[in-house]
């Protein structure tokens, strides 16, 4: 098990390089995801086979949220309940558009997803539900900041969205 406070500081160092913000890295319940001035992670990790991936799935995650961040993929407004199945939704549709930047900008991080993403898909929380993707894609957050565009432009093309649930 890899867990978030020993790699916090580096994890923030990097967050703000990529970003140019004043970004933490903070602990989230489960997958996490960003959120104004935060990316939230797992605060342990085990789900992959060795120490070194489960370390580099931080590294991913990171360099995964400063571009989702960048391209500004997250709910806007809190005026209409989101659930945490469709915040999962929406950050799986909107990953590949991350994932294409990630591939021209990080290639060997970009590898590491199609490395893992076929472990994720057999892992399910029960045998009903999807694909556990969302530890790869996190979840759509509400943000309030400064990024947040009009709610008319909104990245789902609804005027309004938001997810209810914490980190």
């Amino acid at each position: 098990t890899v867990k978030l406070d020993a790699l916090s500081p580096r994890l923030t160092l990097l967050a703000r390089a990529l970003t140019g913000k004043n970004i933490d890295v903070l602990p989230a319940e489960n997958e996490g995801g960003w959120k104004d001035e935060a990316f939230y992670l797992p605060a342990a990790f085990s789900k992959l086979s060795t120490v070194e991936q489960n370390l580099y799935f931080y590294l991913f995650r990171v360099v995964y949220l400063s571009i989702q961040s960048r391209e500004n993929l997250n709910w806007h407004t809190k005026t209409t309940s989101k659930s945490l199945d469709d915040s999962r939704r929406k950050a799986e549709e909107t990953g590949p558009q991350v994932l294409q930047v990630m591939e021209d900008e990080f290639p060997a991080v970009a590898q590491f997803f199609y490395e893992v993403k076929p472990h994720f898909e057999t892992q399910t929380c029960n045998p009903k539900s999807r694909p556990e993707l969302f530890w790869l894609f996190g979840k759509y957050m509400v943000n309030k900041g400064l990024n947040a565009p009009p709610a008319s432009a909104s990245p789902d093309g609804d005027a309004a969205g938001t997810n209810p649930h914490s980190p």
